[in-house]
């Protein structure tokens, strides 16, 4: 795994757009396919719903989430307004 700031380790099919991990190639944020999982959304389901994008990218931003949860963390905070997931 390769570090790429301070804070941040890269998956592939992972890219940091400003402070926003993206899904490579796509307009989707890895925030919502973390949303979704810690929601309790299976991974197939997941899978299912982004099936253009391919399993092995849905299970990377996911690898990403966990390796870089407080960015994650961080980036669904602030796409929320600040608001927290409760105030939904």
């Amino acid at each position: 795994m390769r570090e790429i700031g301070p804070e941040v380790f890269a998956h592939p099919h992972v890219v940091l757009d400003g402070s926003s991990p993206m899904i490579e190639g796509t307009a989707i944020p890895v925030r919502r396919i973390w949303r979704l999982h810690q929601s309790g959304c299976p991974i197939a389901t997941i899978m299912a719903r982004y099936h253009r994008i391919g399993p092995g990218a849905i299970l990377s931003a996911l690898a990403f989430a966990y390796d870089n949860k407080d960015l994650v963390e961080r980036d669904l905070h602030e796409a929320a307004g600040g608001r927290t997931v409760g105030d939904f």
